[in-house]
């Protein structure tokens, strides 16, 4: 057509690029900052013994909840502990400790509280194991139990941490994990006070498959049935698998659950709640070597 004019094409613009951001990096507090105020949910035992073997409950492991664990005031030094309907609120205080008890478990300067029949106890944290991951141990006798002569105590274990990010997981390759263990164990119609038993001596140590996702190991472990009850020795054998999205970790020990989960960066820390027979509890944390 006359006079018409050939359109030109605009220049396709070229795309800016844009850098892909660095995720930031995971923020892993120690279990055992209690500078501040704290809330964990946690993993738990209930262990109940009595004098009366017709009033023994088995023992029972918990999942991880919000019905589960403990908040920490900093300000009072102040404990509000929960296990579902049963619940404690303490203010830490220096009680002594009898010296046949090991302090590996208990801060027993600052965080122990004990009155009449009711003990509440955490892990101290001076030890590397116990960075990410700690414990809490509470007892307490139940007084609705009739007749009065009848003693029963409820025990109660929990296991708290820093629990380590999906991202942060290895992926492959295995770990060895030393340990250390805090168990109960009672026998039918024998009472006493649970003390902590002290450190597993694994041998090997415990080994985690990450490409596997397996966890496995044996060891040997003293525990009592009581404080005048005579010592014992009980053999654990763990086997156990884990969710590499979640951490959480699931499996056996001689026929009885373990219910347990990494800590800390790359998960520089793993801890179990187990039972070792139908009457007893306890709780396991180790460290990657």
């Amino acid at each position: 057509m006359v006079g018409a004019t050939t359109p030109t094409s605009s220049p396709t613009p070229t795309p800016t690029s844009s850098a892909t951001p660095t995720p930031a990096p995971t923020s892993y507090a120690a279990a055992n900052d209690f500078t501040i105020d704290r809330s964990f949910t946690a993993i738990g035992a209930l262990m109940i013994e009595s004098n009366d073997p017709t009033l023994l409950v088995p023992s029972r492991i918990d999942v991880e909840s919000s019905m589960i664990g403990f908040d920490f005031t900093a300000a009072t030094r102040t404990y509000s502990a929960r296990y579902g309907a049963d619940t404690l609120q303490v203010r830490t205080q220096p009680v002594p400790i009898p010296n046949s008890v090991p302090t590996e478990f208990i801060d027993q300067f600052s965080d122990i509280f004990s009155a009449a029949e009711t003990r509440f106890a955490r892990s101290n944290g001076t030890s590397p194991i116990t960075r990410y991951v700690g414990e809490a141990y509470w007892s307490q006798r139940d007084l609705s139990v009739i007749p009065r002569v009848a003693r029963v105590l409820r025990q109660h274990y929990l296991l708290f941490g820093s629990a380590t990010a999906p991202t942060d997981m290895p992926r492959g390759g295995t770990s060895s994990y030393i340990l250390q263990a805090d168990l109960g164990k009672y026998s039918p119609g024998v009472g006493g006070q649970p003390r902590p038993s002290g450190s597993a001596n694994p041998a090997p140590p415990l080994t985690v498959d990450w490409t596997r996702r397996t966890i496995s190991g044996a060891f040997t472990q003293v525990t009592s049935s009581g404080l005048a009850s005579p010592v014992t020795t009980v053999n654990i054998a763990i086997s156990a698998n884990f969710d590499p999205l979640t951490g959480r970790i699931t499996g056996v020990s001689g026929g009885n659950p373990i219910e347990g989960k990494f800590y800390g960066p790359v998960a520089t820390n793993i801890g179990f709640v187990i039972l070792t027979d139908s009457y007893s509890a306890g709780v396991i944390i180790g460290t990657k070597q």
